[in-house]
């Protein structure tokens, strides 16, 4: 049976435009290589239908994209899709990454007291710069870019089978590689070098990392 991938991509402002549309590359790939993929983009990032194809599917890897916080992931709306005080059983069995702000820091911990077999995302919000002239074009913002690729790289690596340590160290010299470009060429003083260095600083991964998919 072909391994299954569960996705959630609201787009319902910039922030989730920007978060669906990268991540929507890493769909695409997974098709190319044979998952069976559930991609619940736009108004059917909700609660319910998250619930309904987890159960029904069982996919080994789900991505959560959206707004957050330390104890919930949101969906469509700004509407809670799981959170520590309700429905963090959902998440049993599962290995999680998650685009979204500190969802590390509660949920994360959470997910893996309640069996999940690893929970991968940020403690502290995840930043990014992006272009407003670009914001309808969030694949061709040169600006956006660099704080997208590591996220990219990992999720890709654990599609074609790789172990989460192993993406997730490869994901992070990405970040510090991407930092230290920005570093050299504005002197250490530019938004993006600080703000790299923050999502370097908070990308977390916690439970089984010698676990694939």
């Amino acid at each position: 049976m072909p391994k299954a991938l569960l996705v959630t991509r609201p787009n319902h402002d910039e922030i989730t435009n920007y978060l669906s549309a990268w991540c929507k590359k890493s769909v695409d790939f997974a098709r190319s290589r044979g998952m069976t993929v559930i991609d619940l983009d736009g108004n059917k990032a909700t609660r319910a239908q998250f619930e309904s194809y987890n159960s029904s599917v069982a996919p080994s890897f789900i991505i959560f994209n959206g707004h957050g916080s330390s104890e919930a992931v949101t969906g469509h709306n700004n509407l809670p899709i799981v959170s520590t005080d309700s429905n963090v059983g959902q998440l049993k069995s599962r290995i999680i990454y998650s685009i979204s702000c500190s969802s590390a820091a509660g949920l994360g911990r959470g997910s893996i007291a309640a069996g999940a077999i690893s929970y991968i995302g940020y403690l502290k919000p995840f930043w990014f710069i992006y272009d407003k002239n670009s914001a309808t074009r969030p694949l061709q913002d040169v600006e956006a870019k660099v704080f997208f690729e590591h996220s990219e790289l990992f999720i890709n690596l654990l599609i074609k089978g790789h172990t989460i340590n192993d993406a997730y160290g490869r994901a992070k010299k990405n970040l510090e590689a991407n930092y230290a470009k920005a570093l050299s060429s504005d002197g250490g003083e530019s938004d993006a070098a600080a703000l790299l260095l923050w999502d370097l600083t908070h990308f977390d991964a916690q439970g089984d990392l010698n676990a694939s998919i």
